[in-house]
């Protein structure tokens, strides 16, 4: 039953807007449109984040009610699969169907599991689109109805079929419970006490069977006819299953929220003739899909992906173990203490009290699994998944203890209590199995958690039918302690199944197709994707990844060296060129030093400068006189020098750039006015003109004619 909003008629006009059609929905809010094989639809979601027909928004005390209601249809449809045996006594001899050295009647509970085991891949899937609540009530009611057929069966062939049916249907019912927890309950946090109680549900439900079995057989009736006491089993079964159908309908209502979105879209399109959509009515699949997905991907899961086929083996043990007690405690304690089917059936309670312990234990679970989220490199904020084993691992080894003791303490000689604590730790081993693969398998693989969970179902309720079949000849053949140490050493050897994964858990799913593509975040699968496909995570063990490590530290170090390599090179050729710019500034400064050196400084050919040469004028009156006419003969010289080189042609062949003559004629007229006045007459008395004076001449002249010609072409513009 599903409460529904209000809904009011929507008289807005629709309006266009930037190409993008919005409507106003029923509370004023705009409306995401979608074109739908050319046809525009409204979207219909949620009215904000506190829309009061959104699960994760009912209150607490309601949440609650719903978790323990749906808690106890768990453990309800569960008694039938265990309260079967207790009527062995008067099945066996109605029906001449032999017991021993075959448990033939244990068939009957066979079939019950292989139903669990088939069921739910078929008709769990198609609560997706039907949503929970029919799951609910068509399995409560297909299963009271093979109560119904069990109870007035006239032979062992129909209690065979109809507890087949009526497996499968109480197992559709139990497989809800766990969607329904989900759908109510956001987060780890929140989730984790629910689920809790929905394992001890699961185990405490079937372990109550041959207790509730041996207390109704104990009234007393006829052994024969419809009021036998194994028939009993079942009316008493039918009256209070039937008598709380209305008490469920009127508690519980639809929990899926998808389901709830679509019926609120065709109240809507009802009511207002709009085509107005939830997103599942557009993007659901068929029915033949959903099935094709729900019986091929567990099987592809089972046999490809390891950890789905070790802990199917894993919990699938620890099942078979469950039912097994239902024949082994009844054999055992009857041959050692002389016990009655009232008094095995008390026995068989310990596995309950087991339940109870692991279900006391489970929130120390949870707080270590929470306090990982801060420690995750893979995803911020989530917890490891492996966190989820670290109690599955101490109560898979109690599983193993309890076994041991369970086979070797079950004798005369010791006190019935002692085989009786061993099967309660059997118990609490067995919720602990059972809650670490739940839990595992639903985080590791998310998206893909129903297909897994399928899976691992099917394998252990398939153990649990078959199983126990061996019970009978198992425990006389090799004794009870041989026989116990057997299962026990099986159960440590799979105990080894969630050590590794703690371990080696982040490589072993780096592996897996399944869970590097089961993130519900399209972006943070094509991430995981991305950083799984370098080789560290190709690489699996810590070793190689060591290996690896070190190579990308040798090539970190490689690079390194080579850009110092190319830094050092770069560092030489900038010295190179800091030296070759020194030599040109040298070079330079000492071209400027020439070309601002005197005259006279410079060395002549005959080998004596100028400067000396001066110097023996000074100290000679008749050398003084000579001097200063070559002086005045090598301004004469520079002014011939001066003149071709003053012509209109602004570049001459050596690239040199002149000035314009502009100022050749003034200096003319200056220096023939000096050469006149201050040196003319000591020329023409000292003879300076002389023939040995010629080549002196010509000597300065070309010294001018160089000194000019360095200058850069300042012309005769002194």
């Amino acid at each position: 039953m599903s409460r529904l909003s209000s809904v009011n008629d929507d008289k807005n006009n629709s309006s266009q807007e930037d190409g993008t059609l919005h409507r106003p929905s029923i509370s004023g809010r705009q409306r995401e449109t979608r074109t739908v094989d050319g046809k525009e639809v409204e979207i219909h979601t949620w009215d904000g984040t506190d829309d009061k027909d959104n699960p994760f928004n009912w209150s607490p005390t309601y949440k609650w009610f719903v978790t323990v209601t749906v808690c106890f249809v768990s453990i309800l449809t569960g008694l039938p699969a265990g309260s079967y045996g207790s009527g062995n006594d008067w099945m066996s001899p109605l029906w001449n169907v032999q017991n021993d050295p075959f448990p033939n009647l244990y068939w009957a509970t066979t079939s019950w599991n292989m139903g669990a085991a088939l069921f739910p891949l078929l008709f769990v899937p198609l609560t997706e689109n039907t949503g929970r609540m029919p799951g609910y009530f068509i399995g409560y009611i297909v299963f009271e109805l093979f109560l119904f057929g069990s109870a007035f069966a006239d032979n062992f062939a129909t209690i065979v079929v109809t507890r087949f049916f009526g497996g499968g249907a109480s197992s559709v019912a139990i497989n809800i419970v766990g969607g329904s927890i989900s759908d109510i309950w956001k987060g780890d946090k929140a989730r984790s006490l629910p689920m809790s109680l929905f394992g001890f549900t699961s185990v405490a439900g079937i372990a109550l069977g041959p207790f509730v079995g041996s207390a109704i057989v104990q009234i007393r009736k006829p052994s024969v006819g419809l009021e036998s006491p194994w028939r009993w089993i079942y009316y008493i079964q039918i009256i209070y299953n039937a008598a709380l159908i209305p008490v469920f309908w009127l508690i519980l209502r639809e929990t899926r929220g998808d389901v709830i979105l679509k019926k609120r879209a065709q109240k809507l399109r009802k009511q207002t003739g709009r085509a107005i959509y939830a997103e599942s009515e557009l993007d659901k699949p068929s029915v033949g899909q959903l099935l094709k997905v729900s019986f091929m991907r567990p099987t592809k899961m089972l046999v490809s992906e390891p950890v789905v086929t070790f802990f199917t083996l894993w919990i699938s043990f620890a099942w078979g173990i469950l039912f097994l007690f239902f024949s082994s405690v009844v054999q055992t304690f009857g041959d050692s203490y002389g016990f009655g089917i009232f008094q095995t059936g008390l026995i068989q309670l310990a596995i309950t009290v087991g339940a109870v312990i692991g279900t006391l234990i489970n929130p120390l679970q949870d707080w270590m699994y929470l306090r990982t989220a801060s420690k995750n490199d893979e995803r911020a904020g989530k917890p490891i998944p492996e966190a989820r084993l670290y109690t599955s691992i101490p109560g898979s080894l109690l599983f193993t203890a309890g076994l041991f003791i369970y086979g070797w303490t079950c004798r005369p000689s010791v006190h019935w209590i002692v085989p009786a604590i061993g099967i309660t730790i059997v118990g609490v081993g067995i919720y602990s199995i059972y809650m670490g693969v739940v839990n595992y398998l639903t985080d590791a693989y998310e998206k893909y958690a129903a297909s897994a969970l399928s899976a691992a179902s099917l394998g252990r309720n398939t153990f649990g039918a078959f199983l126990p079949l061996a019970s009978g000849q198992l425990f006389s053949t090799l004794g009870f302690g041989w026989a116990g140490s057997l299962l026990g050493f099986i159960g440590l050897a799979l105990s080894v199944v969630p050590v590794v994964l703690l371990f080696k858990g982040k490589d072993i799913r780096a592996r897996s197709p399944f869970m590097l593509d089961s993130t519900f975040d399209d972006s943070e699968g094509q991430s995981r994707k991305e950083s799984y496909s370098k080789p560290k995570g190709r690489s699996g063990g810590e070793k190689e990844q060591q290996q690896q490590q070190q190579q990308q530290q040798q090539q970190q170090q490689q690079q390194q060296q080579q850009q110092q390599q190319q830094q050092q090179q770069q560092q030489q050729q900038q010295q190179q060129q800091q030296q070759q710019q020194q030599q040109q500034q040298q070079q330079q400064q000492q071209q400027l030093q020439l070309q601002l050196q005197p005259l006279e400084a410079r060395t002549t050919k005959r080998g004596i400068s100028d400067a000396d040469r001066k110097a023996r004028c000074e100290s000679n009156p008749r050398l003084k006189q000579r001097c200063m006419g070559e002086e005045a003969v090598s301004c004469l010289g520079v002014v011939v020098i001066c003149l071709p080189l003053s012509r209109p042609s602004r570049h001459s062949s050596s690239g040199f750039r002149y000035q314009q003559p502009a100022s050749a004629v003034p200096f003319l007229a200056q220096l023939a006015w000096r050469g006149m006045a201050w040196h003319g007459l000591g020329i023409l008395k000292a003879g300076a003109c002389r023939s040995a004076d010629v080549g002196h001449f010509w000597e300065l002249a070309g010294v001018g004619y160089t000194e000019l010609r360095r200058l850069g072409g300042a012309g005769c513009d002194f």
